[in-house]
């Protein structure tokens, strides 16, 4: 709700499909929103338990889904992960340094420097 308030996005007016979310849950809106803007998916069974803590692995996928950071492929350079940990990824591409390029009709892309 924090994010959604700092970019003044509005939460209200969308559906969401979380079993778990009840509609008169207080993050309800602001979940809808997330899930619709692709920032969050839930988990494989559906759910979203919105009542649970958010983990540091969760944290650095939705991190890197809003700054669109692009998917790394090189090996996990962290001692306590696992190449497959649901989160590797995630965290091998919070970890590279990145480049903007910026094109002269205002388009840009992300790409992991060599």
């Amino acid at each position: 709700m924090i994010l959604l308030n700092a970019m003044s996005l509005q939460e209200t007016g969308v559906q969401q499909s979380f079993q778990d979310v009840k509609a008169d849950h207080w993050a309800a809106g602001a979940i809808a929103k997330v899930q619709a803007l692709g920032w969050m998916s839930g988990y494989p069974d559906g759910k979203f338990r919105p009542d649970e803590k958010l983990t540091q692995a969760e944290a650095v996928a939705v991190m890197n889904g809003l700054l669109q950071r692009p998917k790394a492929v090189s090996t996990v350079p962290w001692n306590d992960i696992q190449e497959h940990d649901w989160f590797s990824q995630d965290v091998q591409s919070a970890s590279v340094k990145l480049r903007i390029i910026r094109f002269k009709n205002g388009s840009e892309r992300v790409e992991i420097e060599p």
